[in-house]
């Protein structure tokens, strides 16, 4: 839906896709509250929800920006001699370069825990 909504927008990346992953974002954070304590009691059970989100948010950017290239689009051609447009450069490259710290942090984080990130009681 997201990607929907980028594409109505003239594939450009702004206020509808701010708005989208914002949504996408609150969902995640309403989720992990909601699930945390059972996720927790599943071996990696938290980091496997955080790395599906990083794939599904990141991942969908990433293949959109990739389907654009592939056909030439205008609106991922960047201004001034920029392979790639500001904004397709932020949410393309920027947010998974900046994400993936903080999933790689969470996967030692479970690996010392042996896969549990809380209580199992």
């Amino acid at each position: 839906m997201l990607h929907a909504a980028i594409a109505l927008t003239g594939n450009r990346i702004g206020w509808a896709a701010a708005i989208g992953t914002g949504i996408i974002g609150l969902a995640y954070a309403a989720y992990a509250i909601r699930m945390g304590h059972g996720l927790s009691r599943v071996r990696y059970g938290r980091l496997v929800a955080h790395a599906l989100t990083y794939v599904a948010v990141v991942g969908g950017y990433l293949l959109h920006a990739y389907v654009l290239l592939a056909l030439g689009s205008p609106a991922i051609v960047g201004d001034g001699g920029r392979a790639l447009d500001a904004g397709w450069m932020g949410a393309a490259l920027a947010m998974g370069g900046l994400w993936a710290p903080g999933l790689l942090i969470h996967g030692f984080g479970a690996i010392m825990d042996r896969g549990f990130e809380g209580t199992r009681a």
